[in-house]
């Protein structure tokens, strides 16, 4: 039996067959126990490209896009005392979509398309239900990826691929309208082709992977009116590597001291450490982990972290040293074929009615 007050829920969707595996967790060398396989083939046919998911702010709904036609969105019901899902209802989204997000708020849902260049804002009902026609759809940038927002709640970043931006939007939580800022948008310097976007804990820098640039980007944020500054950042290939690089996903540590970012061209997680005063990153480690890491996931304690191998069809636990911020390995669990999404829920906090949102992908 599961002891819910003790170590996490975790939620691993895996987009070769349509499912999400709910797992109990507490540490990186124990290994995890199944408590259910949520089969969603109903809503849309296995072998997608991804298959993205959103926690709720409070922690009591978790979202799964599902990125073949009719392009749904389903919202699961989440038990605060032994982590199972409960289906709440489907939607369909605007576009095949590679990421969505709640507001601060968890009445509204933002999602992105790729292929495509499509910005969509959909509410969400108080039963968890996301609303099957959009507030609003934007047609702006060129091959969208990713969606931050600031702990304000008041400004959206989107990561436009192909034109190396990342566009800048101011959010009315009350009407779910976007607006352009100004500017709305910023270049990134060199070879920019942002991915994957995370806030430090205290809102002050925001990280994105470049993935074809092969680095980590920072960025400081304007905390009054949203406009983001390109500072230093890092490296994340190996100074002789002569390849294509393919970055990935990023997440910082819940205390904001380390951050680790995945590549998927050496099959890498690289590990910094963070200068929190002036954002800058200086590498730690990089260590070979699960085949195609396109995803990972940091538990919320900071004790942990999950890499999904999208081609190798099962995770790796690392323990984070909490004072070098170096990976150790740990247990390895199989899941279904093409894991690439890992959300943590800690089960007193959902009991509790959640607790704030430290991070977003």
């Amino acid at each position: 039996m599961t002891d819910a007050c003790s170590g996490f829920f975790v939620y691993v969707a895996t987009a070769g067959d349509n499912q999400v595996t709910v797992l109990h967790m507490s540490s990186a060398i124990e290994a995890p126990s199944i408590i259910q396989k949520v089969d969603l083939t109903r809503y849309a046919a296995a072998g997608g490209v991804s298959t993205p998911m959103a926690l709720a702010p409070d922690r009591r709904f978790l979202y799964v896009a599902l990125r073949k036609p009719p392009l749904p969105v389903v919202g699961l019901a989440i038990d605060p005392t032994d982590g199972r899902l409960s289906e709440v209802g489907g939607a369909r989204l605007p576009a095949s979509t590679p990421y969505i997000l709640t507001d601060r708020t968890g009445r509204f849902l933002f999602s992105v398309a790729n292929p495509g260049a499509t910005l969509a804002v959909n509410g969400i009902g108080g039963d968890g239900r996301v609303a099957d026609r959009a507030y609003q759809v934007l047609h702006v940038g060129h091959k969208l990826h990713c969606i931050a927002i600031d702990e304000s709640n008041r400004f959206v970043y989107v990561s436009s691929t192909d034109d190396g931006q990342i566009l800048q939007f101011r959010f009315d939580s009350a009407t779910g309208r976007l607006e352009p800022n100004h500017p709305a948008a910023i270049t990134l310097a060199g070879d920019g082709d942002p991915r994957h976007m995370v806030f430090s804990p205290d809102g002050r820098f925001l990280y994105v992977t470049t993935e074809a640039g092969g680095r980590v980007a920072c960025f400081a944020v304007d905390r009054a009116s949203g406009p983001l500054a390109e500072v230093p950042g890092a490296a994340m290939m190996p100074a002789a590597f002569a390849g294509h690089p393919a970055t990935a996903d990023l997440h910082l540590t819940p205390d904001g001291r380390f951050l680790y970012a995945t590549e998927r061209a050496l099959n890498r997680i690289v590990a910094y450490q963070v200068d929190r005063e002036s954002g800058a990153l200086a590498e730690i480690e990089a260590s070979v982990t699960e085949a195609v890491p396109r995803a990972f996931a940091i538990a919320p304690d900071g004790g942990f972290l999950l890499v999904a191998g999208e081609a190798s069809g099962q995770l790796s636990a690392y323990a984070i040293d909490q004072v070098s911020g170096r990976l150790e390995k740990g247990v390895e669990i199989t899941t279904g074929p093409k894991p690439n999404w890992i959300e943590f829920v800690e089960p007193a906090a959902a009991a509790e009615g959640g607790s704030p949102i430290t991070s977003f992908r």
